[in-house]
C-alpha cells in the first residue's frame, strides 16, 4: 500500500486512511488572517477552515452570503415541490384523470416561473456583491 501525503505508517498498517481528516498548514500574514476571518464570517462560516475548503472547491468561485443562503435553499426547496406537482398533474392528465385540467397545469407553471425569477434575481444580486 502506498502512503499518501499526511498518512502515518500506523494509518497505512490499519488501512484506515480514507475516512480520516487531513491537516494542511497555511501561514498568512496577520492582516491576511484577519481578512480571512472577516470574509468567512460574512459568508456565514464559523470556521476559516470550512470557508477555505468550500471556496477552494467551488468551480465558479461564487459564494452565497449566509443571509441569502437560507432564502436560496427555501426557494430551491419550493422549486422542487412545484416540479413534483407539475409531474403529478401531467401524469394525471395523460392518464385521463378528470381531477386535473390545463388550468391546474398552467397555474403550477406560473408558480414555477415566479420561483425561478426569484432564484435568478437572488443569484444576480449575489454576483454583484462578489469581489
Amino acid at each position: 500500500m502506498t502512503r499518501k501525503n499526511g498518512d502515518s505508517p500506523a494509518d497505512e498498517q490499519s488501512g484506515e486512511t480514507h475516512n480520516k481528516r487531513k491537516n494542511i498548514s497555511v501561514r498568512p500574514m496577520p492582516e491576511q488572517l484577519d481578512a480571512l476571518h472577516e470574509r468567512a464570517a460574512s459568508f456565514g462560516y464559523k470556521s476559516v477552515s470550512q470557508y477555505l475548503i468550500e471556496r477552494g472547491l467551488r468551480r465558479d468561485g461564487l459564494m452565497i452570503r449566509s443571509v441569502d443562503r437560507e432564502r436560496v435553499e427555501r426557494l430551491l426547496f419550493e422549486a422542487r415541490k412545484i416540479g413534483v406537482n407539475i409531474n403529478q398533474i401531467a401524469r394525471g392528465m395523460n392518464a385521463g384523470y378528470k381531477g386535473y385540467s390545463q388550468k391546474h397545469l398552467d397555474g403550477a407553471l406560473r408558480e414555477a416561473e415566479r420561483v425561478m425569477r426569484e432564484i435568478r434575481q437572488e443569484f444576480t444580486s449575489s454576483e454583484g456583491e462578489q469581489e
